[in-house]
């Protein structure tokens, strides 16, 4: 999962997923346009969705007490890795 500036406008990021380890190559990347919603000091949430057709889905950015960064994206937690 790779996430970077998206061109949605000020504050939109882009979220990549492609297959890793055993998946390499198996899907084409998946990619989701996020629109910020709101920002607080322990989290920031955006909606995103991969085209005009589809459902928006909450994606949530936050940080742990202990200062570790996750995002909580569809039903899973993934730790912050760089």
């Amino acid at each position: 999962m790779t996430i970077a500036d998206g061109d949605g406008g000020p504050g939109a990021l882009r979220l990549k997923c492609e297959g890793a380890d055993g998946l390499t190559g198996t899907f084409d990347p998946l990619v989701w346009h996020l629109t910020p919603v709101s920002h607080t000091p322990t989290k920031t949430v955006f909606a995103g969705r991969r085209n005009e057709k589809d459902a928006w889905i909450p994606v949530v950015f936050y940080a742990l007490t202990d200062g570790s960064r996750y995002i909580h994206f569809g039903v899973r937690a993934t730790a912050k890795s760089a």
